[in-house]
């Protein structure tokens, strides 16, 4: 007998045991390779016949959200924002002023009455 139908030799070379060592169902299993009648789909096959779209979509954002690229580029984006936001806040503020000082204008021209009061 040969490797491939030698269920003995293939308990050795592939689990490292004796046949007789294993139990009832390992024997039945490498029974079945050695004769070739094995035709079971592996647990991968199984798990992605039964996904759904939103499980695969889940698995390639779950796939992506763990790369170091993705990371670097969320932080990046991170800092980018917290920039804008730092100049928005800070034309924000100018922006008050200069219409605070705008109002206080407004108020010593209507005092000096250069312009009429507004209706």
């Amino acid at each position: 007998m040969n490797r491939e139908t030698d269920p003995h030799k293939l308990a050795h070379d592939l689990l490292g045991r004796d046949c007789d060592d294993l139990g009832s169902d390992e024997q039945r299993v490498l029974r079945r390779v050695a004769s070739g009648s094995f035709t079971g789909r592996d647990a991968d096959e199984l798990a992605q016949g039964r996904e759904s779209a939103d499980d695969r979509l889940s698995d390639r954002v779950a796939a992506a959200g763990g790369n170091w690229g993705f990371i670097m580029a969320l932080r990046a984006a991170l800092m980018m924002r917290a920039m804008l936001n730092t100049g928005a806040l800070e034309i924000l503020r100018l922006a008050h002023r200069v219409e605070k000082l705008a109002d206080e204008f407004r108020a010593h021209v209507r005092k000096a009455e250069l312009i009429p009061p507004e209706s």
